[in-house]
């Protein structure tokens, strides 16, 4: 596991969650195996045992109070929505058709 400080250009996020890693020194800082072994097994493991581990969840942005953010967040919320209920979901060969 390399942990390192990376700048991703906000056009590429396409969510936030609820996620918050606490790393206790900045991550240049932990040099140590033993540092970095704590750190992973702590934060990261958790998180990467299930896509239905709670803090997968989206980030609530009803605080968010921007009017067009509002309406974007909800066009987005839609087209979720709608994406959930297609037909096609239903077919039991769905990932081989989509692969």
């Amino acid at each position: 596991m390399i942990l390192k400080t990376a700048y991703i250009p906000l056009s590429d996020v396409e969510c936030f969650t609820k996620t918050t890693i606490d790393i206790p020194e900045t991550v240049q800082n932990l040099t140590k195996k033993k540092d970095i072994m704590k750190l992973a097994q702590d934060q990261f493991v958790p998180l990467c045992t299930s896509w239905n581990y709670e803090d997968w969840d989206e980030y609530d942005y009803s605080r968010i109070k921007n009017l067009q953010f509002r309406e974007t967040q909800d066009a987005r919320r839609k087209r979720g929505e709608n994406a959930v209920h297609k037909e096609c979901l239903q077919c039991p060969n769905f990932l081989k058709h989509v692969s």
